[in-house]
């Protein structure tokens, strides 16, 4: 005997009704300290670093 079952959901609930965690505030958190980084090495360049690396 074959049974199929379709279920319509959102990814949150298939997470949910999995018992998987819900890791959307991680990965937030993880883009926030990406982007900050990222803006603290883009504040530290000077011009003249630019300009070696090929950036105009």
């Amino acid at each position: 005997m074959k049974v199929t079952v379709n279920i319509e959901c959102t990814p949150e609930e298939a997470r949910a009704f999995m018992g998987l965690p819900d890791v959307a505030p991680l990965q937030e958190r993880m883009m926030e300290e990406i982007e900050k980084k990222m803006q603290e090495n883009i504040r530290s360049l000077d011009p003249e670093t630019w300009s070696k690396h090929g950036c105009h």
